[in-house]
């Protein structure tokens, strides 16, 4: 079940940079400010959610991949 956690990984890692380069291309200030405050990733999120949709759904399909990895991973040796 390994390459359920590559899957989850690799959406997860294109979600987070897309999500990263839409906040530097609104305003260098959001992306500074996303870079150093989680929060203010949330609040972008929020105000700019016709354009960070897709990458916010990357990101947690990513996390639900590495979840159910994990999951069926459980029993296993």
């Amino acid at each position: 079940m390994e390459y359920l956690s590559y899957i989850g990984i690799t959406l997860f890692v294109i979600g987070f940079i897309w999500f990263y380069v839409l906040a530097f291309a609104q305003s260098i200030l959001w992306g500074i400010g996303c870079v150093l405050f989680f929060p203010v990733c949330l609040v972008f999120l929020v105000l700019h959610w016709q354009r960070t949709c897709m990458p916010a759904i990357a990101m947690f399909s990513g996390v639900g991949f590495i979840v159910a990895a994990t999951a069926a991973g459980v029993g296993m040796k």
